[in-house]
């Protein structure tokens, strides 16, 4: 197993034969290696400027994605809420036509409990409660 994946130093290296001492001191590694200079210092996966242009051009795709995403994804949420907040409104609804048909029955005997405020002394809440008759 290579020591670079356990957190040592990779053993490779490069070793590059130049013939005068003047193309030595004039050597450019990222020329050389096709790369930038920022990416010199890697001695393994090395990427080249041509790898560098395509990444930069998925990049730019893949935020465009992201966005569209994420605008899609926002959507579906407000959607999902409106829908959840529609679903409340009718068992709200539902909830206060049961309780005017049952009021308007003659027959019903209800209690009616109410809930004042304890400031001001208004009804708040008023909670019906039919009374159960025995079934024979």
């Amino acid at each position: 197993m290579c020591d670079i994946f356990l957190g040592g130093k990779a053993s490779n290296g490069h070793k590059i034969f130049v013939s005068t001492e003047a193309e030595r001191r004039n050597f450019d590694p990222a020329k050389y290696f096709n790369t930038s200079k920022d990416l010199v210092h890697h001695t393994s996966n090395r990427l080249t400027l041509k790898q560098l242009s395509e990444m930069n051009r998925l990049t730019q795709n893949n935020m465009q994605s992201i966005k569209n995403l994420k605008k899609q994804s926002m959507l579906n949420y407000w959607k999902a809420q409106l829908r959840i907040k529609k679903v409340d409104t009718l068992k709200k609804n539902l909830r206060a036509l049961n309780l005017k048909r049952y009021r308007q029955n003659p027959k019903e005997q209800f209690l009616v409990y109410k809930k004042r405020d304890v400031n001001s002394g208004k009804v708040v809440r008023k909670n019906y409660k039919w009374i159960k008759e025995r079934k024979r």
